[in-house]
């Protein structure tokens, strides 16, 4: 890989900060909020960080997003559920994150890319890696990870929970 500039890495950074991962967790609830959608008629929501400053809505689906959200957010669906269909919402956020990171990868490999664009799409594949393998993992999150998830059971907890449930165990 040809070099990169000390001040392009710093701006990089930034954006990974402000940008990326914001849409990495985007992605994240909109691949729970797609099932919510499908399989419920109510109203289905995601908010990037814990408040919202700002609401857009758009059919059944509302969008809340705080400045500098980071990797903060959550979805919520208002309409019935069945138990597979909760036990597939549950899990559809970290396996659209896991998507996420491959195409990231197969870029990396298959496509040539300048030096920056390179370390961005790094950057996207290393944060969806992560958010795939923190959500993914059935835990309790505890206090000392996040002020806003601590006590919070994790995507891949509600789905074993759901999944144990539903294999009556």
């Amino acid at each position: 890989m040809d070099s990169v500039s000390t001040p392009a890495v710093v701006v990089l950074c930034v954006l990974l900060y402000v940008g990326v991962l914001p849409a990495l967790v985007a992605v994240h609830e909109l691949g729970h909020a797609a099932v919510a959608l499908a399989v419920t008629d109510g109203s289905v929501g995601i908010v990037l960080g814990t408040e919202a400053d700002r609401e857009w809505t758009v059919g059944r689906l509302t969008i809340g997003v705080s400045a500098l959200s980071g990797w903060v957010g959550f979805y919520r669906a208002a309409g019935e559920m069945t138990l597979r269909q909760r036990t597939l919402c549950s899990f559809t956020g970290p396996l659209t994150s896991l998507s996420v990171c491959l195409v990231a990868l197969v870029t990396l490999r298959s496509v040539d890319v300048s030096p920056v664009s390179e370390l961005l799409v790094t950057g996207v594949a290393l944060g969806a890696g992560w958010q795939f393998v923190v959500t993914a993992v059935p835990v309790r999150y505890p206090d000392w990870w996040s002020s806003a998830y601590a006590g919070r059971p994790s995507d891949g907890y509600r789905t074993v929970r759901s999944l144990r449930k539903l294999l009556g165990s």
